[in-house]
């Protein structure tokens, strides 16, 4: 077995036996921008695919994305524009592009490739980061060592595929009928052409939001809340009680002086109340849901303050005489 360099790389891209099809013409195979390295060739994004998505809908599977902002901690299916068709005597071994993994997506399922294999490749992706990350047809994701074998398998990929799907098909032994076994032949001429179909059931087994940010933030956010309103349920009950006991306790020690302020300070303290209460307002348990949101990175632009508006739009006219 040997692994394949650039120049053997680039007869199996560009020659009449192609190993790897769909990669894109250049005019130097041999640069640091082409697919093809000194012994890797970079597959790049195909299809985007949307967990959850419905039929029909954008991101499901008759309909991909070509581009798509993937957020922190979502997943999506990518299928590579690249298709693979390894003879017997050609396998691989995908890796993640470190010009991607570097930046905290996590590429979950690349590995190897057996001989025979026919079709794209695809992988689940992940925004392990703290940013978005912009996905776009045609750039890179990740890159595969190719390798050329002294000896062939006895069955390759594509032909024990085939051979599963006739067993799918026979009926615990009994012979096929003239109809089953031409509708089996079709199958199996759609088999080598697509041996291995992306289903939408195959896109919805995995979560779009595979970290659960937003259902995180809302919990924090309500937990916040309710912190703020039992520090105001708190304080409103705790103040009145330990100023009565305090004037309790002055009044029993010096009746004379402490009684006729008694009506004076419960006045005072009832201020500090309301001043209190308002400080600990609905305005002030909004903020701290907004700086929840910030940090998360789900700040809203707020619209403007109706009250300014109107202020400012009075500033410069004439008063009426």
């Amino acid at each position: 077995m040997k692994i394949l360099i650039d120049n053997e790389l680039v007869d199996i891209v560009t020659g009449t036996d192609r190993k790897v099809n769909d990669v894109p013409d250049q005019t130097d195979w041999y640069t640091d921008e082409s697919p093809v390295q000194p012994c890797s060739i970079d597959l790049t994004v195909g299809e985007i695919y949307l967990p959850g998505s419905k039929e029909n809908c954008l991101g499901s599977k008759d309909r991909p994305h070509e581009h798509y902002s993937l957020k922190p901690g979502q997943t999506v299916v990518i299928r590579t524009n690249e298709e693979i068709e390894f003879t017997g005597s050609y396998s691989g071994i995908v890796f993640p592009a470190s010009r991607v993994a570097f930046q905290g997506i996590l590429v979950t399922n690349p590995g190897h490739v057996d001989p025979g294999y026919k079709g794209h490749m695809r992988f689940t992706v992940i925004n392990m980061s703290r940013e978005e990350y912009i996905l776009n047809r045609g750039a890179v994701i990740v890159t595969m060592l190719i390798f050329e074998q002294t000896s062939v398998p006895k069955k390759h990929w594509l032909i024990r595929k085939i051979e599963k799907a006739k067993k799918l098909k026979e009926k615990e032994g009994k012979k096929l009928t003239k109809k089953e076994a031409e509708k089996l032949k079709k199958e199996e001429k759609k088999e080598k052409e697509e041996a291995n179909p992306l289903t939408q059931e195959h896109i919805n087994k995995l979560s779009l939001d595979f970290m659960d940010i937003d259902e995180r933030a809302k919990k924090m956010a309500a937990k916040a809340i309710k912190e703020e309103e039992f520090k105001v349920k708190f304080w409103s009950a705790l103040i009145p009680i330990a100023t009565a006991v305090i004037l309790f306790l002055l009044n029993l020690y010096n009746p004379n002086i402490i009684s006729p302020r008694i009506g004076q300070e419960l006045a005072k303290l009832q201020n500090q109340i309301d001043g209190l209460n308002k400080q600990l307002s609905i305005q002030t348990l909004e903020q701290r849901v907004d700086d929840v949101e910030e940090k998360l990175g789900m700040k809203k632009s707020t619209p403007p303050d109706s009250s300014a508006a109107s202020s400012n739009a009075g500033v410069g006219e004439n008063p009426k005489e």
